[in-house]
């Protein structure tokens, strides 16, 4: 470590465990700042405006009894890429080891309060003086001209109130990893520095992370790499509890890590889950993250409406115990991409699966029996594969949310489970040989009816247009009548991997011959002898899919009245 000798203004060097008692500054960088280079001529003084904080810091540490000195301007070398990577891994410790940091505010009058106006001083603003405030022990604050105003213990509440940072941290820097990644990041939020990298780089002390420097990587790779590295060591998933900025909220989806601290502006609050019987897995792949846990998904059925869609849950929000979540959408088995909307709260689990959020949505795990690995991609773009899969073998439950009247229809299960989507009701292109199913309840009449609906591949691909209507055959009935095929091609028990989830034709046949034989149209006879008739069919259908239009089979479900007079009232569901 190079330090000023206070007494000849000379550098000398010291290793661990060596290293003297010194003074510490912290301050702002403006024009004419001291470099190494200028401390190391022999010509004194040197005739720049920064200088004077190299006097005025020595003199103080004179004042103090204390023989050396810390300036970041001039005792880096920063012509050395090495030595400027050292320094600036090791700057926390360096802070936190000083015996006094002086805090030099350069934009405080003489004519104001400290306690009113460190909150307008640009010393806190910058990123570079978050760890410099955390880390030391004591902080005596100087105004411009040098006047002793106060130290960190005389206005830790102001100062708290000033940065966000708690109280106790102030007090006690070991603290700080009591506190959740999203509530560090946070602290960093309203905080700029002139280099974006450096951004990123004046955070290694927060969490306690060594990385190399790369000026010219930019500051979102740079904080994304820091992200990257932080949970090498950390499986608190507050780290993706962020918020898109202003300028990724006008795209579809975004990375799963934050581009800047900015996006942690509104996470002051959020805890990590207990870890007591929440301890997750995560890692990043070169499929994108890989986490171990449950998916949830959301369904708020309503008079007109009913919404689906998966939601990974990231934390907990101190004030009030409400859960936060990110939102996500399907691409395939178990990959997902993360969508660009806000955090959502969502009230607290009333047991283990479910839970019943504030504007009395209904949630429910999307798995509840069983944790597993799934990737969320990290990237903002979905792969074109996604897109040509689609266009071969997607099958579209359309419009399948809608209501038919004043009853809507609730989609309870689908297999193969992991091909279903439930954000937008479609099965996702892979195993094009597989029966597809659909289990959903519909009321009828005075009556709910459990359905369930099979579609099984009948042609080859590769034909024309009309020949491809015919490729899916389907297969409609009540569940109540046929049990035994109901349970077999949807077993009750989600958690366990069940043979249905590789259902092929020829499993259909074997097993389930009465299935095989039913047709696309199923009639019900409700009280009062009223008839409806139900008809489903499969056809081709353009759809916009991640903002571009993709053709692929789309599921048509018609519900019919059937008057004694044969004039039928229908409605497409």
């Amino acid at each position: 470590m190079r330090l000023i000798n206070a007494q000849t203004l000379q550098f000398d060097e010291f290793f661990e465990p060596s290293i003297p008692g010194y003074v510490i500054l912290s301050h702002t960088w403006d024009d004419g700042e001291v470099t190494f280079q200028d401390m190391a001529t022999t010509t004194r003084p040197i005739p720049k405006k920064g200088y004077r904080k190299v006097i005025e810091t020595c003199f103080l540490a004179r004042q103090m009894g204390i023989g050396y000195v810390w300036v970041d301007t001039c005792c880096i070398d920063k012509t050395s890429s090495a030595e400027l990577t050292e320094s600036i891994n090791s700057m926390f410790r360096w802070y936190k080891n000083a015996l006094v940091c002086v805090a030099h505010l350069a934009d405080l009058e003489a004519s104001v309060e400290l306690k009113d106006g460190i909150a307008k001083c640009r010393w806190s603003t910058r990123g570079w003086t978050l760890q410099e405030l955390i880390a030391p022990q004591i902080i005596i604050f100087y105004d411009k001209n040098w006047c002793e105003r106060g130290s960190k213990d005389d206005f830790c509440e102001e100062l708290s109130a000033a940065t966000q940072v708690p109280e106790s941290v102030l007090l006690d820097p070991d603290l700080i990893s009591k506190y959740s990644i999203a509530q560090r990041m946070s602290w960093a939020s309203e905080r700029a520095t002139t280099r974006t990298e450096d951004m990123a780089y004046c955070l290694f002390g927060i969490f306690e992370v060594n990385m190399p420097l790369i000026y010219g990587e930019g500051g979102t790779r740079a904080f994304q790499r820091l992200q990257k590295e932080i949970i090498k060591y950390s499986n608190d998933t507050t780290i993706f509890a962020w918020n898109p900025t202003a300028a990724e909220l006008s795209h579809e989806h975004c990375l799963i890590f934050a581009s800047c601290p900015k996006a942690f502006t509104g996470s002051h609050s959020i805890i990590p889950r207990s870890m007591q019987d929440y301890n997750p897995e995560f890692s990043i792949t070169n499929k994108g993250l890989r986490i171990q846990d449950r998916l949830r998904v959301s369904q708020m059925n309503s008079l007109n409406d009913s919404l689906s869609e998966y939601s990974w849950t990231v934390g907990i929000n101190l004030f009030g115990g409400s859960l936060a979540v990110v939102h996500l959408r399907k691409l395939g088995p178990d990959l997902f991409i993360r969508q660009t909307r806000l955090l959502s709260s969502v009230g607290h689990m009333t047991d283990s699966h479910l839970g019943l959020s504030r504007d009395n949505t209904f949630w429910r795990h999307d798995d509840p029996g069983q944790q597993k690995s799934i990737y969320i991609m990290d990237s903002s773009i979905p792969p074109s594969s996604v897109f040509a899969g689609f266009r071969e073998f997607g099958i579209r439950c359309a419009d399948f949310s809608r209501v038919w009247g004043t009853n809507p229809t609730y989609f309870t299960r689908a297999i193969p489970h992991d091909l279903w989507d439930h954000s937008d009701f479609i099965f996702l292109p892979n195993k094009d040989w597989l029966v597809r199913g659909i289990r959903f309840n519909q009321n009828i009449g005075e009556h709910m009816y459990r359905l369930a609906i099979v579609l099984r591949p009948s042609s080859l691909p590769g034909l024309d247009q009309q020949q491809q209507q015919q490729r899916y055959s389907l297969s409609i009935w009540d569940t109540e009548n046929h049990p035994a095929e109901t349970a077999r091609i949807f077993p009750p028990n989600l958690s366990k991997t069940t043979p249905n989830e590789d259902l092929t034709v020829s499993d259909l046949v074997e097993d389930c011959p009465v299935v095989w034989k039913l047709g696309n149209v199923l009639e019900i006879q409700v009280d009062g002898g009223e008839t409806y008739r139900v008809t489903v069919s499969c056809e081709p259908e353009e759809v916009t899919m991640f903002s571009q239009i993709i053709t692929m089979f789309s599921l048509r479900i018609v519900i019919s009245k059937m008057p004694s007079d044969n004039n039928s009232e229908s409605l497409a569901i």
